[in-house]
């Protein structure tokens, strides 16, 4: 290819999988995420906002994510995230919540509430702790086993952590693309991944590498990506040296208020001493009259 291109980049992640022309890639790509949250496999997909290249064109704050219903009325969302904010698992349960509060339109009644099921593909670990790289989360109750429902279920995709020997199945197919796949854009994909899906896959980071129009437009979303990271580490940097500044002031408070303790220490101490010092000069004047009187008498005798 001309250039190399990373499809974690969100202009091409949508191309990939949230167009209705590859709309065959989502299916793959849902059922090898999804199969054990469903009855049957995935069919009939209604993109409910289709990767649309204009948009990305001319709005650099388009949606980026996926949103799709299947035949029973299941949802789907699917979203790329390249760094992770301490925010982002409060936004993952947001979007979710938000999908299914969605489908309860004024008049409708609880039963018409269906499954969402939301999918992050993240490039850096979420989850320090755990070595895996596909973690699912649903509202189940650990300690007495027991799960409020099946309409719940959050998938997450650390591809930082995919780091297999072999292809096992489609997700470590999808894994391994969208982890490594700006490497092969430029070197080709590997044998062990000439399926037809990350064929076609491949095909439209061909599109991206080598028509010119279509790269420029990756390299915008690139260039605007990489403005917002820029963006946030300034914001970041900003917040840590306002922190340094305060816990300086702070320090420096306590600091001033300790010499103020000692100084107030120092005048009590000098006050203390004042004390002493007239009473030891009040008793020695006492004793002195005690003697002229004693004297006196003495001189009278």
């Amino acid at each position: 290819m001309k250039h190399a291109i990373d499809p974690t980049v969100d202009c091409v992640f949508k191309a990939i999988l949230g167009s209705n022309e590859h709309i065959n890639l989502l299916h793959n790509f849902l059922n090898a995420i999804c199969k054990d949250d469903l009855i049957s496999p995935i069919n009939d997909l209604t993109i409910l906002n289709p990767y649309n290249e204009k948009e990305f064109l001319s709005d650099k704050l388009s949606i980026v994510d996926i949103k799709v219903n299947d035949k029973a009325g299941n949802t789907f969302q699917v979203e790329i995230q390249i760094s992770v904010p301490v925010s982002l698992k409060y936004r993952m349960l947001h979007n979710w919540a938000e999908l299914y509060s969605r489908q309860l339109t004024e008049g409708k009644t609880w039963n018409v509430l269906k499954p969402v099921i939301s999918i992050w593909l993240v490039c850096e670990p979420v989850f320090h702790e755990f070595s895996g790289f596909h973690s699912q989360f649903t509202f189940y109750d650990k300690k007495n086993n027991l799960n409020l429902g099946e309409h719940a279920k959050i998938h997450v995709i650390e591809l930082s952590k995919w780091n297999k020997s072999q292809i096992d199945n489609d997700l470590d197919l999808w894994a391994h693309f969208f982890k490594d796949g700006k490497a092969f854009s430029k070197d080709g994909l590997p044998d062990n991944m000439n399926t037809h899906e990350m064929e076609e896959a491949m095909a439209i980071l061909k599109q991206f590498s080598e028509k010119e129009r279509d790269y420029d437009r990756y390299m915008l979303r690139v260039e605007y990506l990489r403005e917002q990271n820029t963006i946030k580490e300034d914001r970041e940097i900003a917040k840590a040296e306002l922190k340094q500044t305060k816990n300086e002031l702070v320090e420096s408070k306590n600091e001033l208020m300790e010499s103020k303790n000692e100084l107030m220490e120092s005048k009590n101490e000098l006050v203390e001493s004042k004390r002493l010092s007239d009473k030891v000069i009040l008793e020695a004047q006492q004793d002195i009259d005690k003697l002229r009187q004693q004297l006196r008498s003495r001189s009278r005798e």
